[in-house]
């Protein structure tokens, strides 16, 4: 139960940072380039999530 509930806490930390990028692409003066960190944030989040499912 533990590794799901830090699989669940993985997951919530991707979406924050999918939110923070959705929140930039809708602001005045965005660019890929500024997104782009917190996007490869959220993705790098969601393969340690699937990395540790299939551990399970």
């Amino acid at each position: 139960m533990d590794r799901f509930a830090a699989c669940v806490s993985v997951l919530i930390q991707s979406q924050t940072a999918s939110v923070a990028a959705l929140h930039g692409l809708l602001s005045e003066g965005s660019n890929y380039a500024k997104l782009r960190p917190q996007l490869e944030t959220s993705l790098k989040l969601v393969k340690a999530a699937e990395k540790q499912l299939k551990q399970n």
